[in-house]
């Protein structure tokens, strides 16, 4: 048998280098996907890297800063690179860059939103090895916190409301209170020795840095702890109070203005009148009306007849006759001009008047006219038309001992008609400054009923004393005598901020959509009697009837969110006090035509507090123990405890004073907030000044926090402040750029 033998070495060696080949074509391909993958992942890391770069740049450079901006702001511009800090081998972690943070406002809530926003930068070697940056953006939304946030608020725990002169009692919180939500004051709460109040679950108690607790022989730390038996109180810096830099900011977003300081003058000849506003809200919008009043004392002024003289120039006046005077042009002769006639030159500034000391009676009138002051202001009326002119007097002389002659400033003339007044046009002389005694037709017309202070220039209604609603125009509102604008319809826009300038706000109704209603602290005005002397009406909102949204329960409850919640919503920044009006309505005299308030609505009473009407009431005399609670007392002003109308008030038309011994009005219903200066009363009897039996003079509180408010505030309500100036800020939203809403 043959044995073949082949020779196979052309075949193995190209295989062989085939094999060869593949291996180092697979070797290739895994390691040039293993270096993919490292790249990849050293890229990540680098975005990691960045991203915490980032957030470390907006952590160090705007988070500590933001509470104190007041505008768009450029912490570290996009230019600009600045290194994070270096690791354990000496390498750069990162640079952050591009931090700024700009304000905008929230369609949807008109807060101010802070959006901060920060790049981190990292810096990595490509496959050619060249630098490359990596960049990652974080982004944090940021809303101040607003006073709506508070169920109560104090910034001092103390009461307030006459009377004044260390009699006002004190004040604690006990077992008809109840408290829920965010609790705080910047001062110290007191706790009830008869009984504790009642902390709703959820509650959050914060006390101002010198704030505390004083704890009674019936409550101790346990009533402020929650079911795990963890504190819910918490210290942190005072609260600025009041916010006035935040309330400008309300009032320059307002959506209406009207104004209630246009016939206060302070100076001039034109005496000073108020003007009351009245907002009542309806389906769809609100009512506005204003008149105007003066505060008692009213005094009779003198008015002399006489006639217009306007053919006498130099020094020369008729009998009974009064003309001006113009140093400087011949004779001082001066007529009105009603050239050019859109904007006629009228009398100019006539700078003398020259009057006969004889009425146009025959009356010699040298007496009144030689005793006349300085500074005196005098307005002259046509009898026969609407024209009328006004000036201050300066110095005076007589003139052969039948005239008098003036120099004169402050000078207006205004006329329906271009023309002055003709001569011999009968008119009547009024001396503003001088009176003929305190008007008998002016009822209540005494000091006493209206200032609980001394009658003296020096002194001047304070924010925790008497204040008024009641004057003539609110009983006729459509008497011309006082009206100032009639009953007006708005609709309601998306949300309206109502500013009401220089004047005291009546309010209620239905609420149908987003308002916040705000007010000066106060106006000063020239008393009727002595318009040397300057007193104040405070900005108050008085509530004279129910105010409600017009989704809430019949019993005043607003639907809470847990239940669909509600979109109305409504705000009351008062300048001064906000006051439960003496009504029928409220429940006054004793719940003879009414009971109860439901007050749906935020307030903020920056001076002083939120509080009843008592100081007006029907108690009868001899009723309380010590001093009438009814009456003034005009020997003791500041500790007057009445302002004596309480009988005649809400008595059904009858004149005749009637009173009772009881003025118990019901109860205050609120779904809100309440923020206060200091802690109004609601409710007055034995345990204080006014020494009535309980229930006593006032209202049952049922206060309750409506938490809507966390969602929708009143539209540009306050934010809190500390004395810094730092804005405190909520964290809205953070995460990466590329995710921002």
């Amino acid at each position: 048998m043959m044995n073949i033998v082949r020779n196979n070495s052309g075949v193995i060696a190209p295989m062989a280098i085939f094999f060869v080949m593949l291996s180092l074509l697979l070797t290739i391909a895994y390691l040039s996907r293993a270096s993919s993958q490292a790249r990849l992942e050293l890229y990540r890391n680098a975005e990691k890297k960045a991203y915490l770069v980032a957030e470390a740049g907006l952590n160090k450079i705007a988070v500590d800063e933001i509470a104190y901006v007041k505008g768009d702001t450029v912490f570290v511009h996009s230019n600009e690179r600045i290194e994070f800090g270096r690791d354990e081998n000496n390498q750069p972690l990162g640079m952050y860059s591009d931090i700024n943070v700009n304000l905008f406002i929230d369609p949807r809530t008109q807060r101010t939103i802070y959006r901060a926003k920060s790049k981190g930068v990292v810096e990595i070697l490509n496959k050619d090895l060249e630098r490359i940056d990596v960049i990652d953006s974080v982004y944090a939304h940021f809303s101040p916190v607003g006073f709506q946030d508070f169920m109560y608020f104090t910034d001092q725990e103390e009461p307030t409301g006459p009377p004044n002169e260390g009699q006002n009692g004190f004040i604690n919180f006990g077992s008809g209170d109840t408290l829920e939500g965010r609790v705080h004051t910047n001062g110290t709460i007191s706790l009830s020795n008869f009984g504790c109040p009642t902390m709703r679950p959820g509650s959050s108690v914060s006390l101002g840095e010198n704030g505390g607790i004083n704890y009674s022989a019936s409550c101790d730390e346990s009533i402020f702890e929650d079911e795990d038996g963890n504190s819910i109180i918490d210290t942190i810096p005072d609260i600025v109070y009041p916010p006035s830099n935040t309330v400008a900011v309300v009032k320059a977003e307002a959506t209406r203005k009207f104004v209630a300081d246009s016939k206060i003058f302070l100076v001039g000849p034109n005496p000073d009148s108020l003007i009351m506003t009245h907002i009542k809200f309806d389906e769809l919008g609100f009512w506005v009306n204003q008149w105007s009043y003066v505060i008692p004392p009213i005094v009779i002024p003198v008015i002399l007849d006489y006639q217009w003289d306007d053919t006498s120039v130099d020094l020369d006046v008729i009998p009974g006759g009064i003309h001006l005077y113009l140093a400087g042009t011949p004779a001082g002769e001066i007529h009105y001009d009603p050239l050019p006639v859109d904007n006629p030159i009228g009398y100019g500034d006539p700078n003398r008047v020259i009057l006969s000391d004889f009425d146009l009676d025959g009356t010699n009138q040298y007496d009144e006219w030689e005793n006349i002051e300085a500074g005196s202001a005098i307005q002259i009326r046509s009898l026969e038309s609407n024209k009328s002119m006004s000036f201050t007097v300066a110095l005076g002389w007589s003139l052969s001992n039948d005239r008098h002659f003036f120099g004169i400033s402050n000078f207006s003339y205004s006329s329906p008609v271009n023309e002055g007044f003709l001569d011999n046009e009968l008119i009547e002389v009024v001396l503003l400054n001088s009176n003929a005694g305190l008007n008998p037709d002016v009822q209540f017309n005494d000091f006493a009923y209206y200032h609980d202070h001394l009658d003296d220039p020096n002194f001047y209604c304070r924010a925790d004393g008497f204040h008024h609603f009641d004057f003539p125009g609110y009983f006729e509102p459509d008497n011309p005598e006082y009206e100032v604008m009639p009953p007006t319809f708005y609709h309601a826009r998306d949300y309206e901020v109502i500013y009401v300038q220089g004047g005291q706000v009546l309010v209620e109704g239905t609420v149908d959509g987003r308002y916040t209603i705000v007010t000066d602290d106060f106006v000063e005005y020239r008393r009727s009697d002595d318009p040397l002397k300057i007193d104040r009406v405070w900005g108050n909102i008085w509530v004279v009837d129910d105010v409600r949204y017009i989704d809430s329960n019949e019993n005043g409850s607003v639907r809470q969110p847990a239940f669909g919640g509600s979109s109305n919503v409504l705000g009351l920044v008062a300048g001064g006090n906000i006051i439960l009006a003496n009504t029928e309505a409220n429940g006054g005299r004793n719940q003879l035509f009414g009971s109860d308030v439901v007050i749906n609505a935020s307030m903020i009473a920056m001076n002083e507090g939120f509080l009843s009407h008592y100081w007006q009431n029907t108690i009868n005399p001899g009723v309380c123990l010590g001093e009438e609670c009814g009456d003034p007392i005009p020997s003791d002003p500041y500790n007057s405890r009445g302002d004596g109308r309480g009988r005649y008030r809400n008595n059904g038309g009858n004149a005749i004073p009637t009173g009772t011994n009881q003025d118990f009005r019901g109860q205050v219903i609120v779904w809100g907030s309440v923020v206060q200066r200091k802690r109004g009363y609601m409710k007055r009897n034995i345990q204080g000044p006014y020494m009535v039996n309980a229930p006593g003079i006032g209202y049952n509180k049922d206060y309750n926090y409506d938490y809507n408010l966390r969602e929708y505030p009143p539209p540009h309500f306050p934010t809190l402040e500390t004395a810094d100036g730092a804005t405190i800020l909520s964290l809205q939203a953070y995460g990466n750029l590329s995710e921002e809403d």
